[in-house]
Parts: C-alpha cells; structure tokens; sequence
C-alpha cells in the first residue's frame, strides 16, 4: 500500500539549515494522515484496557463498530477494506471516542502485524521515544514491509540519539532497498529524503522537481524549502513554502523574509504566528532581531529587555548572535559603486572636505593698528589706565600671532598633529584668543576629532560674534553629531542678515553654509551661480554642491577649477579624477584611477600626515582601484626612513592595513597609537575597536567602545556596534541601554552587521 505511506515533517523554524549531521527535520511515515492517530491510539489502548472498560457509545458510532466487528469475523479482510477499517477507526478517534476507536485499531492489527509495528515506530518517533521506535521498525523490516522507509526512520531516529554510525548504516540501507521502490508513487520521495539526509542537497532537489507522484506535496515543498534556506536561494525556499496548504509555516516565511531583507513583510508573519500561538520566546525574539536590522533600535532593546526580564537565561540560545563586519567594506565591487554613489554624498565627508580647505585665521593687522593708535590718544589724553590695556593688549596680539603664524607653517606643511600641539600650547596662555581656538578647532576637525573640534569652534564664536564660519562649523559638526542645531543657525543667520560690513558673496557663502548644517538640498542651487574666483574655501563648496545635487558637468568643471589652483595637492586631485571618470563603467573607471594613483603627480601629504578626509578618500580610491597592498609597502619603507612625528603616518598605516585584511596587524598598530602616542580620540578608538572585531578580540573591543562612547557619546557607530557586542555576550540589559540611546530613527552602520550562530 504506497499511496499510503506519508512522511511527514515536524515544523522547524527555516532559518535552522538543512541539517549536517545535526539537528534535523523528524521524518514521521504513516498510512496518509489517519495511521498516526492509530499508533497513537494503540498505545493509549494497551496502557488503559486493563483499568478502564467502555462506555456506551453513542448509536451511530456503536453500529459502525459491531458492522465491522461482524464483517472482519466473516472473512478475510482486503486491503481496501482494511482501508476504510482504519479510516473509520481514525473517524472515530478524531470525534472524541478513543476507546471505541482503539478497540478498532487492535482488531485492524491482527490483520496486519507489519503495518501496526511500522506505525507505532512512526508513534514513538512522535513521542520522543527513538530507541523504541528503532525496534519497532525493525519488526516491520523483519516483516518484509515497508522495509526502505523504515530505514529511513531509523535514521532519523538514530540521528536524534547521535548515534552518527548507525545513521550512516540505516541510510545506507534505505538506498540499498530504494530500488525496490521504482514502481512506488512515492519512488522520488524517498531518493529525494536519502539524499537529503546523506547532504547530497542538489541531487535532492533535482528529484524533488521531478516527482513521481503529486501525493504529499507539502511536505516535498517543505524538504525544497529547507535546502533552498540552506544554499541561500531565498526566493526559492519562500515560493516553497508558500505552496504549503496544510502546514503553517509562517515563522519559517517570517524568517526567510528576514534574509532577504523584506521586514515590513516578515514583522507581519511573524506577527500573525504569535498570534496563533507560536512559541512566544522564539517569534519575539526574531521580531527584536528584525527591529535591530531597520535601525528600530529602541524598540528592539525594549523587547529584549522585556524578553530576558521574563526568561531570563533561557533567551541565551534563542538566536545568538554573532557579530562581524559587514563584508561590503572589503567588497572592491560594493567599494566602487559606494565610492561612485554614495561616498561624497556622506555629510562626514561633505564637512571634511570643507575643512580641508578652510584657511587657518591670522592676525589681523587692522585690529592691531586701530588698538595700538588708541592706546597712544589715550596716553595724550592722560587716560593712563584704558591706554596701558590697550598697549598691553597690541603686546599680546604679536605674541599670539607668532603662535599663529608657527602652528600655520606646521599645517601647510601638513604636520597637522604638530600644529595641534603648538595651537593648544599657547591657548593655555592666551585662553580667550578667539583666532587659537579657531585654529585649534580646525585641526581638530581636520584629524577627525569632532567633539573637541565642537567646543573650541564654539568658544571661538562666543569670544568674537563675527566670526560666522566657527559659529556655522560648530553647527555642522552639531549636524555630524545627530544634536540641535537650529538656535545657533537662526542667531547666526539674524546676525548675519544685519551685518552690513560682509560683502554680498561671503553673506551667500555663509547662508549656504547654514543650509548644509540645516540638511536643506534646496536651499543650495543657487550657490552654483555664484562666481567663485580663485578662493579653493568656496570652489569646494562649489564641487560639493554640484554632485550632491548630481549636476556633474558643473562637478567636473568646478573640480578641475580646484585642481588647476591645487595641482599637486591630494584632496583636489582626487575630486577631479572622480569627476573625470565618473561617467564610465565600474571596471574603466578602476583602471583609470588606478593609472592616475600610479602616476603619482600629488602630493600624498595630507594622507600621510594624519588627514580624516585623505585617510579615507585615499584609502578608498586604492580600494577600488587594487593598490591596497602597493600603497601598503609605500608606507611600510616610509615609516622606518621619516624623521617627523609618525602619529599621521602610523594612523594611516593602521586604516591602510584594515582595508588589506591585515587585521592583526591594524590591530596593533592602533594599541600603539593608543598606548604610547597617547591618541584616544573617539576616531582612533572606534577603528581600534574595528580591527579588534576583525581579528576576533571581541573583548578588547568592548573595552574600546566603552573609551569611545565617553569620549563622543554621540557616536552611534560606537553605541551600535557596543550594542551587538554586549548581545553577542548574553548580556542583554546593556545591549538594551545602548540600544535605546540610539533610538528607532533607522540607523544604519556602515561598518557592522551580525548572523545568527548555528
């Protein structure tokens, strides 16, 4: 009777692959779906029939058990009629007359001894009880039935008991027997379960698609479905499962359409099996996972919270999570197509490429004149005091314009950490010179430092009203930083509407600035009109503007404006080469940075100098360009020959070797930047923490972002990646507290990701 043998597949969540010599799917064989009650019922039968005798059965039921009694008493049973027995019987069981219903099935199993030990092997194996169920398939095989499928069984059984040898002898067997089954209808359902439990999943599915019977399909759409979920062929596996008619299988889709990255899709199947009483630990815990992936983080820290203030250590290993970097970092592909789209576009690298031209502050001798003068009327005027203040005050001036003019020379030199060290050097003794902390702000800004940069633009703009561009930078930085910007900008943008001493096209230049810090694109189209002489400040506003809103001939016009000032300078250079050759396909456009890098007609100063936009631009143009590992061994030779600080040299070396997959060593160069350069900046300490991620020290990382999380607790890089850190650890209330600082405003990292363990 083959029509009758049906393997049926307990449910499992798809995300759990195709099992290797692990975790599988139970196969349960039984005559359609009606044979599983009666082993079920045969058992029940012979734990109760001694205790307990029967009741009056209700009339109906009554006469459909004595006609059958009386029929089987007169002759031998067929197979058709054996049928019906059992369908009966089954119709009996299912309508609440259990007793009725077993004394039916132990009737139909003096008929058939084969086909009642194989079904209480398919009982048991549904109980749980494995080795039990091995010895009640023995019998059916003893017995000359059903002898492959209970092979098959047996597998399964003595998989659940990691008996791996057995399993591998019962498979073995079962296709041993398989060609005994060629006229079976149910032939390529067998060969397709041996093959998938021997992970052969090709060949399992080749026969799953050309099946010799159309009985069961649910369950070969299920078996398609799990190997599809484990070859990663998503699409596949979900249009499987939604074939399904019988089974419910809408955590599995919620799961599956997780993978390929539908949440709204998912939420609402995983929502819907909540709802029918999926196991509540699972289902919720996959949807946190799912409000975690659409950067919803408040609402996924607030779930696991309540998830492990509930289960406590059972949440541990209901999905954990292993934390990784995303592998479109080091994707060369994905590196051109982000660097062509998307990177100049980023507003980090909209403010760094601003800094990167913004001219330091120098002393200004009309301010100087005009205090010196006063201070001599005020002497003819006997005035002794106001006018000792005043001469006393031009004094200073020229002592904090050599300050100046030293910590210049250093940055145009590109010693950008050494101009760091004299502006602060001699802010501790002129602590309320606007122009310091204006130039100390700068280079800050300029090394990536945003938090410091942040105050001293501020302290610059409060020591002196007009200066416009610190105020405006502190906001853009506000803007970076995820903070308020809108007082600032509006009393900025009053003052400067009043001020009738700036000329009308710094007044523009200014105002698109409070547009940028404002994220207002519209706003910026008419900067493009203006006539930015030979100034490189507004030139780049000019190329910034042009791609972001994707006007790429002016882009190129304006960049090759910059270029034809700049020509050997780094920066420029790269903007004009993206320019040039952004209209190309991915593979010419490679090769044609890759001919230009290679000519080296720049100067990689600022790259080596410690420069945040160089560092990265440049790292990303070699990327996309395959000279990673040439620049690599530049570098290398250069650190041992230089006799300059090696802080921005050592900081591009470590990035350098992050981008390589020199993880390892990343890793320690940037402990030493930390460790003996003293450099714990919240940018230094993030990549750290990066390349720990990469070369496995998880620890050490969270000990990092914990040091960057105080030094720039807006960061929500550092806060995220935290977040998965303290998750992947099972510690779930501080993964919720990291979480919830971020927010449900769509974060999305762009360094870190995560998968769930196996």
């Amino acid at each position: 009777m083959a029509e009758e043998e049906v393997i049926i597949l307990e449910e499992e969540e798809q995300k759990t692959p195709p099992p290797k010599k692990r975790n599988l799917l139970l196969i349960a064989i039984a005559a359609i779906s009606f044979i599983i009650i009666l082993l079920g019922a045969t058992i029940l039968y012979l734990l109760y029939k001694k205790k307990e005798s029967p009741k009056k059965n209700d009339t109906q039921i009554e006469k459909i058990v004595k006609k059958i009694e009386k029929k089987e008493k007169i002759a031998p049973i067929s197979s058709y009629k054996l049928e019906n027995m059992v369908k009966k019987a089954n119709y009996l069981y299912t309508h609440g007359k259990k007793r009725e219903a077993l004394k039916l099935y132990e009737t139909i199993s003096l008929y058939n001894e084969s086909i009642s030990n194989y079904n209480i092997g398919v009982a048991l194996m549904k109980e749980k009880k494995y080795k039990e169920a091995i010895e009640a398939f023995k019998k059916a095989i003893e017995a000359n039935e059903n002898i492959c499928v209970s092979y098959i069984n047996s597998a399964v059984c003595a998989l659940k008991l990691n008996k791996k040898k057995d399993f591998k002898l019962y498979l073995k067997k079962a296709k041993s027997y398989l060609s005994k089954e060629t006229k079976s209808p149910l032939y390529s359902y067998y060969l397709s379960l041996i093959n998938y439990y021997q992970n052969n999943y090709i060949e399992s599915l080749v026969s799953l698609s050309h099946p010799t019977s159309s009985f069961y399909q649910d369950e070969q759409n299920y078996i398609t479905s799990k190997i599809a979920s484990f070859l990663n062929s998503n699409l596949l596996a979900i249009d499987s499962l939604e074939k399904i008619k019988n089974m419910d299988t809408k955590f599995a889709l919620g799961l599956l359409y997780a993978r390929i990255k539908e949440y709204d899709i998912a939420l609402k199947h995983l929502q819907n099996a909540l709802n029918n009483g999926y196991d509540r630990l699972k289902a919720k815990t996959a949807i946190s996972l799912i409000y975690n992936k659409k950067g919803e983080l408040e609402s996924s820290g607030k779930l696991l919270k309540e998830l492990y203030k509930k289960y406590e250590e059972k949440l541990d290993n209901i999905y954990p999570i292993e934390v990784k970097l995303k592998r479109s970092l080091f994707d060369v592909k994905k590196a051109q197509e982000d660097f062509k789209n998307s990177l100049f576009l980023d507003k980090e690298m909209i403010a760094g490429i601003l800094f990167y031209f913004t001219p330091y502050k120098v002393f200004d001798v009309k301010e100087s004149i005009k205090r010196i003068k006063k201070g001599s009327v005020s002497l003819y005027v006997d005035k002794i005091k106001p006018a000792i203040s005043y001469l006393k005050t031009s004094s200073t001036i020229s002592k904090v314009n050599l300050a100046l003019s030293q910590g210049i020379k250093e940055a145009i030199d590109k010693n950008i950490y050494k101009a760091n060290q004299i502006f602060k050097k001699y802010l501790k003794i002129y602590p309320k010179h606007s122009a310091l902390h204006f130039n100390l702000a700068l280079t800050y800004a300029q090394i990536g430092d945003y938090i410091k940069a942040l105050k001293h633009f501020k302290r610059s703009y409060h020591l002196n009203a007009k200066n416009y561009l610190a105020g405006l930078y502190a906001a853009i930085i506000e803007n970076i930083l995820n903070k308020d910007n809108k007082m600032i900008i509006s009393i900025i943008k009053e003052d400067i509407t009043e001020d009738e001493e700036i000329d009308k096209s710094k007044k523009h230049f200014l105002f698109t600035l409070a547009s940028l810090a404002s994220n207002l694109s519209s706003s910026l189209l008419d900067w493009l009109e203006e006539e930015s002489g030979k100034n490189p400040l507004y030139i780049s506003l000019s190329v910034i503007i042009s791609n972001k809103l994707k006007k790429y001939e002016k882009y190129k016009e304006e960049a090759k404006k910059l270029h034809e000032i700049l020509p050997k300078d780094l920066i420029a250079s790269l903007l004009y080469m993206d320019s040039k050759y952004r209209n190309e396909d991915i593979k010419s456009y490679a090769k044609d940075i890759q001919n230009e890098i290679l000519k080296r007609d720049f100067n990689s100063g600022s790259f080596e100098g410690g420069y945040y936009i160089a560092r990265i631009l440049y790292t990303k143009m070699l990327q996309i360009s395959g000279l990673l590992n040439h620049e690599k061994v530049r570098l290398e030779n250069k650190i041992v020959q230089t006799q300059k600080s090696p802080i921005g040299l050592l900081q591009s070396i470590a990035y350098i070797y992050l981008y390589a997959n020199d993880f390892e060593k990343s890793y320690t160069i940037y402990n030493e930047l930390i460790d003996t350069f003293k450099q714990q900046d919240d940018k230094t300490l993030f990549f750290a923490a990066v390349a720990s991620i990469a070369a496995n020290h998880h620890s050490n990382a969270v000990a990092l972002l914990e040091l960057a999380k105080l030094t720039n607790p807006y960061n929500f890089e550092s806060r995220y990646a935290l977040g998965l850190l303290y998750q992947e650890i099972k510690n779930f209330q501080a993964a919720s507290i990291q979480y919830n600082k971020i927010g449900d405003i769509g974060f999305q990292s762009k360094y870190f990701t995560f998968d769930i363990k196996n």
